[in-house]
C-alpha cells in the first residue's frame, strides 16, 4: 500500500482494517512491520519522524504506536463495535474473498462509521457494493470514497 500524506488539520480518527491471527498480540508495544514498498508513498521527513529501520523493515516507533488503538473485530458482524465515526478508513485487499452479500453488509456499516465528509480507501481490485451509498473521486491516480448522504 503506497500512503500519501495530505495536510488536513481536523482528522483525528483512522480505522485500518485487515486481517490478523487470533493469536497475534495488539498492543502499542507490538512492533508493526512495513517494508519498504509500503511506505514508500510517504515523505522522507515522515518516514524518519515515524518509523524505524531494521534491516529489510521498518517498525512504527513507540510514540506513533501510542496513537493507535488495537483492537480486533468481526468484520462480517452484523454489527461493527466501534461507537464514533471516523475520518478516515482504510479497507485495503480486505473484502477479496467475501462475497457480494457480506461486502454489501460491511460496506453499510463502515457507511455508518464515516464521518459524512470523511473518506473509504479500498483496494485496487475492490468497489463498493452498493454504489448507491458512494461517491468515488479520482485524485492522483488515487481512486477513494465518499458517503453519498441520504436527500
Amino acid at each position: 500500500m503506497n500512503f500519501r500524506a495530505t495536510k488536513r488539520s481536523n482528522v483525528s480518527k483512522w480505522l485500518f482494517a485487515g486481517f490478523m491471527g487470533a493469536a497475534l498480540p495488539l498492543s502499542a508495544q507490538t512492533p508493526v512491520k512495513f517494508d519498504s514498498a509500503t511506505i514508500s508513498g510517504l515523505p522522507a521527513r515522515n518516514i524518519v519522524r515515524f518509523f524505524d529501520h531494521h534491516g529489510e523493515d521498518w517498525t512504527a516507533k513507540p510514540e506513533l504506536r501510542a496513537l493507535c488503538n488495537f483492537r480486533q473485530a468481526n468484520l462480517c458482524g452484523s454489527v461493527l463495535p466501534f461507537a464514533s465515526r471516523f475520518d478516515v478508513i482504510f479497507l485495503r485487499n480486505v473484502m477479496l474473498y467475501f462475497s457480494q452479500e457480506t461486502r454489501k453488509q460491511l460496506l453499510a456499516n463502515i457507511h455508518r462509521l464515516l464521518a459524512p465528509d470523511g473518506i473509504l480507501f479500498l483496494g485496487s481490485s475492490e468497489q463498493p457494493a452498493d454504489p448507491t451509498i458512494w461517491t468515488s473521486y479520482l485524485a492522483g491516480g488515487t481512486c477513494y470514497f465518499r458517503p453519498r448522504q441520504p436527500s
